[in-house]
């Protein structure tokens, strides 16, 4: 049922299929790279960011003034933006859907059906050696 086309329009990514990386183009590669890259390049823009704005505060020549107010504030917002990141960044499509295979199997063998459980199973076993 849940393979109805129809079904899967409104259904979240969660609940689809992996989805295979078969489109070709100029710039195929270069997109794929920037995707698997994009977690590090957010840590290195943000560390660069945060180190600017410190040079700067301590090149200052006024210290610990009001002046030096909003480059307190942006310091303050990038270093939460930081954390955020860093506490988000594990989380990808594959893990949930991993996870969520290993969280079904788990279920069917409660209620006692090896054989769907073995199946899910299977799907995580795939998902995590990818």
């Amino acid at each position: 049922m849940l393979r109805t086309t129809k079904l899967q329009t409104i259904l979240p990514a969660v609940c689809l299929p992996p989805a295979d990386a078969h489109v070709t183009g100029r710039f195929t590669a270069v997109s794929q790279w920037l995707l698997r890259h994009s977690t590090g390049m957010l840590y290195c823009g943000l560390g660069l960011f945060i180190g600017l704005i410190g040079y700067a505060l301590v090149r200052s020549p006024l210290g610990l003034a009001w002046e030096n107010l909003p480059a307190f504030i942006a310091l303050l917002a990038i270093l939460a933006a930081l954390g955020f990141v860093w506490s988000n960044a594990p989380v990808k499509r594959e893990t949930i859907e991993r996870d969520l295979d290993y969280q079904l199997a788990a279920y069917f063998k409660s209620v006692n059906n090896p054989k769907r459980a073995a199946i899910f199973e299977h799907k995580a076993e795939l998902l995590k050696n990818q």
